[in-house]
């Protein structure tokens, strides 16, 4: 009876010894994916390149762009950027802008960016203002699920949420 006791014991505490306590039970996906960015409109001419090669394609209207990308204007033109969070971003002519994250959980595809005014998941947006001026309006962030939206200016960092901004650079 004891060896029964003993090898009951050893047998309960081998089962235990192999869980994490507390057990935590995830619903769907907990992992930011790469976002998608859409050229509203392109007045002028811009250029995109991914990051680190010498690419250069000429910006059209809806065109999608994605994270680890420079986006430029030459004199005159103007380029407006569309993120699935509802940001929107303008660029002025003479502009450089790098898109160093842009990641978000996914969300509903009946969800229209034009139209937001909070966010409908989580995201992580990093801008790089290289040259010249951008501008835009950035929804209400849920920024307790860790959201942020990030533009970098030299060493400067300035960090936006809900509201209509403007930033330029030398």
């Amino acid at each position: 009876m004891r060896l029964f006791r003993l090898s009951l014991l050893l047998c309960l505490v081998g089962a235990f010894a192999g869980c994490d306590s507390p057990t935590v039970i995830r619903q769907g996906p907990t992992r930011l994916l790469p976002g998608k960015i859409i050229v509203r409109s392109v007045i002028g001419q811009g250029t995109t390149s991914l990051l680190g090669t010498a690419e250069n394609l000429a910006l059209q209207n809806n065109m999608e762009l994605g994270q680890g990308r420079a986006v430029r204007t030459s004199p005159g033109a103007h380029v407006t950027l569309l993120f699935t969070n509802g940001a929107l971003v303008n660029l002025a002519p003479n502009s450089e802008v790098t898109i160093e994250t842009f990641t978000q959980l996914p969300f509903a595809n009946n969800v229209n960016p034009e139209e937001i005014s909070t966010e409908p998941s989580t995201s992580v947006t990093t801008l790089t203002l290289v040259l010249g001026e951008i501008s835009g309006k950035v929804p209400k962030l849920n920024t307790d699920r860790g959201s942020s939206f990030v533009i970098r200016r030299g060493t400067e960092e300035q960090q936006f949420n809900g509201i209509n901004f403007k930033v330029s650079a030398p």
